[in-house]
């Protein structure tokens, strides 16, 4: 039970933390990432991972690292989390985690794998489902062919011409 107020307290810090790097569509200059802001939350987000026995909360607390990485721009730190304790996973984080790492994908300009886990978390998780819709770039034919190539099943397919075929922007 403790363990489990801890986690939601940490999930509070690092929401507050974070707060600090909205951006300001009003302000030109792009807000600047100071990484020892993170570091004290990482840090405890990894120790609490290796000390903690319960799935759970484990995964509750690799959730929460996963966004720090992310708003930190630590790319590399994000994908060998997310490869860690979500690829794979069909839970209800293990998607929200996808959608993460779909949007890391995107802002680092792989658009067809951006899509396609986009794809599987509109089509897996209707808590996401809107958002995943939103973030998905599939105007252009070439965009769209890229993704399918992607791909491994029919139903995989038949979702993204699905969401293509919704798609009106």
């Amino acid at each position: 039970e403790n363990q489990f107020v801890d986690c939601i307290v940490f999930a509070l810090k690092v929401e507050k933390m974070l707060e600090n790097y909205l951006p300001d569509p009003w302000e030109d200059e792009p807000i600047k990432i100071n990484i020892a802001d993170f570091s004290p939350l990482i840090n405890q987000a990894n120790a609490q991972i290796l000390s903690n026995q319960d799935p759970f909360i484990k995964e509750r607390y690799a959730f929460q690292l996963m966004k720090l990485y992310r708003y930190s721009k630590q790319y590399s730190a994000f994908t060998a989390n997310f490869k860690k304790h979500f690829e794979g996973k069909q839970s209800m984080i293990g998607f929200w985690a996808m959608e993460h790492y779909a949007g890391v994908l995107k802002e680092t300009k792989k658009i067809a794998e951006a899509n396609y886990y986009f794809a599987k978390v509109y089509v897996n998780c209707p808590a996401k489902r809107s958002s995943a819709y939103l973030s998905m770039s599939l105007s252009s034919p070439s965009d769209f062919a890229r993704t399918i190539n992607l791909c491994a099943t029919e139903e995989e397919k038949m979702a993204l011409y699905y969401v293509h075929a919704m798609q009106t922007k």
